[in-house]
């Protein structure tokens, strides 16, 4: 699978020596670079399960992942030129990037030694100052990174190379999909975030770039840290969220109090309870590096979890002290990192006298036994539900209450829905009010009505001897639920007639834009030549590959220009959807199997398309195409599909949203506004 020794590239400029490894994304190869005499690392973008190797070592891709891979291996050549712009001694250098045989390379500096997980592996757990000493350089050039608009993405152990020579640290493989623009530019890459389990925080799993942040690589190095000074890998984020994170302390006695604190405040579920720049946890972790003695005294954290894993009686004495603390404001030394109370100067003017602080302990731990000791009655919900509110860090519903018969009501954004046991939507989020399911029937209330309603969703009938009406609910399970029906065609300028349907309370085209003309009766260009595309920063169109035939079916790719023009590409009565309104439609379908319900039924134009698609709203989404930004069409029918919005994404990019044969769920993505993408327009 890998290029054979002693092969040559780029001219024989370069000249394999061996393998080194292999990832899902490339290929890392020990080289010389033959006009210097010196060793080099050669990446080759080489991505798993769709590329193949050639008997002349050439790579082609299969024809089912062809999108797929081109917009690796883009971004793979966009990160590459972005990373030979530093030059840092704790960043590896890229030296070269070409592209040959069919596929991409990034050549970069050797660096001889070991990385920090090979040091973990062979030493066990390292000292406190051990442990600084790599992390703070690291910090030092995660800077650097970040003050370019940047995102590594996957700090961890393995990614740490300790430099034989002199013990430093350097940070390697910014590999594909790990190097993301905090700006917002590379959003535009269908390409999905990489992650490590263990090291990637919770925010991470969501696939949403635009809410990554300079916080998001804090976890990741405060994870790394946690290993160092353990040995142990943190727990996955999605477990800490469950259960709670073992203290490194408790793992480690001899770690300070501080650098405890500190780490479990950096892997705090939410985001905004970690420090917000690395240059603030550099700061702080520099404040511990550079004290004489390390203080014992540990800080009070938020692990965003509610304090959930700590005794009672432990949550609500520290519930007191920080209640005091609001109330006397005792002046911090600036030794103090997060706060920390000065223990070595106990008589300070500020200082609270001890038996206040037990009597308002005490007082304090009363009050909230007796709060949490009371039970309200559930007078006034007419639904009858047993609400539970849950941190939205634990959950991504807002209310979540006690299951019965297999579901539980769910509430978020104001509205009310179901899910089962394996936390899937069952029943969409267009409920007032939703109650607990008993014999198979659940009281609810749709826009003031007080309904009742069986386990799929449908409303109970009954006759006028309050008789339910009997019907066979096994067998409408897949049918198009009432809140789900057919509306009348629309006509855009051109006479192109559209169908439509009714999807909650929205009205969506149930085809893609097929129009020439905006509105008012002025003609959208259609762009053929690749360069024109490129160079284009007003509204245009295009067929799919340039034929006719392709708009038939899948209709018109627009660029952004054109969907966001004041002239107005929709039919009278209708525009282009915004974010907010394809996250509505996200909300109402569920967001784990919103795409199943949109996408066209069987394998026809959705190749390897997933069982579970029903296209139960005939909204009839197809993969009709994309037009790149450099005017190249990826394939049509393999393997996503791609929509405007009109909302503005950041300078260069637009929102859109898109769909896969390999989720059931919609993936909001940022696309080059100069990309081609399919539009559906949704009722005013």
């Amino acid at each position: 699978m890998e290029l054979s020794n002693e092969t040559f590239l780029h001219g024989e400029k370069y000249k394999i020596l061996s393998k080194i490894s292999q990832g899902n994304f490339g290929i890392t190869y020990l080289a010389e670079q033959t006009s210097l005499d010196r060793k080099v690392c050669i990446k080759e973008f080489f991505f798993r399960g769709f590329c193949q190797r050639n008997s002349d070592g050439s790579v082609t891709t299969s024809t089912s992942g062809q999108q797929v891979a081109n917009s690796f291996r883009r971004k793979f050549m966009r990160e590459a030129k972005r990373l030979s712009q530093f030059d840092h001694p704790n960043i590896v250098k890229v030296i070269d990037v070409f592209e040959e045989n069919g596929t991409a390379y990034m050549v970069m500096d050797y660096v001889e030694g070991e990385t920090l997980q090979q040091l973990v592996d062979r030493k066990g757990k390292l000292t406190e100052k051990e442990a600084l000493d790599y992390i703070i350089p690291l910090c030092d050039a995660l800077e650097v990174v970040h003050e370019k608009g940047l995102l590594h993405l996957d700090i961890k152990p393995s990614n740490i190379l300790i430099k034989k020579q002199n013990n430093t640290p350097v940070l390697i493989d910014f590999g594909i999909s790990k190097f993301t623009e905090v700006s917002g530019e590379d959003h535009s890459t269908t390409t999905p975030v990489a992650l490590t389990k263990g090291y990637a925080p919770l925010e991470q799993y969501g696939q949403d770039l635009a809410k990554l942040t300079t916080s998001t690589d804090v976890y990741s190095v405060a994870a790394t840290l946690y290993k160092l000074v353990t040995g142990v890998t943190p727990p996955e984020a999605a477990a800490i969220v469950q259960d709670g994170i073992k203290p490194p302390k408790e793992i480690n006695p001899d770690l300070s109090g501080q650098l405890n604190s500190i780490i479990l405040q950096s892997l705090s579920v939410k985001p905004i309870h970690r420090a917000q720049s690395i240059s603030k946890l550099k700061a702080e972790l520099k404040g511990i590096s550079n004290q004489e003695g390390v203080r014992e005294t540990e800080v009070l954290y938020s692990d965003g979890n509610d304090d959930k894993n700590k005794p009672l009686v432990a949550q609500q004495t520290e519930v007191a002290t920080e209640v005091l603390s609001e109330i006397y404001k005792p002046e911090p030394k600036k030794a103090d990192t997060f706060g920390t109370a000065d223990v070595k100067n106990p008589k300070s003017n500020n200082s609270i006298p001890l038996w206040l602080m037990f009597a308002a302990v005490i007082i304090v731990i009363i009050i909230f036994r007796a709060i949490y000791s009371y039970t309200p009655p559930n007078a006034g919900n007419e639904a009858g539900k047993t609400e539970t509110v849950v941190n939205s860090t634990q959950s991504y519903w807002d209310i979540v209450s006690s299951y019965s018969e297999g579901l539980a009501a769910v509430k978020k954004n104001k509205m009310w829905g179901y899910i089962d046991s394996d936390k899937i939507l069952k029943i969409p989020l267009i409920y007032d009010e939703a109650g607990d399911f008993k014999e198979g029937k659940a009281i609810v209330k749709l826009n003031g009505t007080r309904l009742e309603i069986h386990k799929n969703g449908e409303e109970v009938k009954r006759n006028k001897n309050n008789r339910i009406i009997v019907h066979d609910i096994s067998s409408q399970q897949t049918t198009t639920p009432q809140t789900i029906i057919s509306e009348n065609p629309v006509t855009d300028i051109d006479g192109n007639v559209y169908k439509t349907v009714k999807i909650g309370k929205q009205v969506w085209m149930a085809e893609n834009l097929k129009v020439t003309r905006y509105r008012n009766g002025d003609e959208i260009r259609n762009v053929t030549d690749n360069t024109e595309w490129k160079n284009l920063v007003t509204g245009a169109w295009c067929f799919y590959n340039n034929v006719a035939e392709n708009g038939v079916k899948y209709g018109k790719l627009y660029n952004w220009y054109a969907v966001t023009d004041s002239r107005e590409i929709a039919p009278g009565g209708w525009h282009v959807p915004s974010s907010e309104e394809w996250d509505k439609l996200d909300n109402f379908l569920g967001q784990n199997i919103a795409a199943d319900q949109l996408k066209e039924k069987g394998p026809a134009n959705w190749l390897n398309s997933n069982p579970k698609v029903t296209n139960k709203t005939n909204f009839t989404a197809l993969p009709g195409g994309e037009r790149g930004e450099d005017g190249i069409f990826a394939n049509y029918n393999q393997p996503y599909g791609n929509w405007w919005s009109s909302s503005n994404h950041s300078e260069n990019n637009g929102s859109g949203m898109q769909m896969s044969p390999f989720n059931s769920n919609l993936i909001p993505v940022g696309f080059y506004k100069k990309d081609g993408l399919s539009v559906r327009c949704v009722k005013n």
